[in-house]
Formats: structure tokens, sequence, C-alpha cells
């Protein structure tokens, strides 16, 4: 699943096809060069590809249908049971490190 910002970053993408299609074959009805009918046809290509690339992105902005990367460490700190916040408790974690030491030293 993509995030949003590769979601923006693909519709801008998808606007500058349209523009450079659109210009090319702009320039291509008012200037009749030797190959007219190839940048005609790659004007086109571009045009139908910028307009497929911002569509369907953002269809899947609209419907959220992207991946959120804080939303992942937002859950993780929250107890899943109360939906709050977890609390870890400072005396407790001290004397478990503690504990550890002294049962990992040799005398």
């Amino acid at each position: 699943m993509t995030t949003q910002g590769r979601l923006m970053i693909l519709i801008l993408a998808g606007g500058y096809l349209i523009y450079q299609g659109g210009t090319l074959i702009k320039n291509v009805c008012t200037e009749r060069t030797d190959n007219y009918l190839v940048f005609m046809l790659f004007g086109i290509v571009f045009l139908i590809l910028g307009v497929l690339f911002v569509g369907v992105n953002m269809k899947k902005l609209v419907k959220h249908e992207y991946m959120d990367p804080f939303e992942e460490l937002e859950s993780d700190d929250e107890d899943e049971e109360t939906g709050e916040a977890k609390e870890e408790n400072e005396p407790e974690r001290i004397e478990k490190n503690e504990e550890e030491k002294e049962e990992g030293t040799c005398e």
C-alpha cells in the first residue's frame, strides 16, 4: 500500500504529463513538421497516461486507500483494551533493571 505523499507525487506527475501532452499537441497543430503524426501520437499517449495517473490516485486519496505511517506509531503507544495511552510505572521499571543487574554479577 502506498503512502499519502506518494499519491500526491503521482498526482503531480500525472498533471505534468497532461501539461506536456497538451503542449505537444498544441505545437503540432500550429507547426506542421515532418513527423507530426508521431508527435501527435506521443501527445495523446501523454494525455491519456496523465489523466489515468491523476484519476486513479485522486480516487485512492479521496477514499483514504493509503497507509499512514504515523498512525502505526500512535496505535503502538495506546493500550489495546482501553484505547488510552500506556503508562510505564517508573519505580517498577527501575527495580526490574536493578534485579537484572544483581543476577548478572558474579561474586
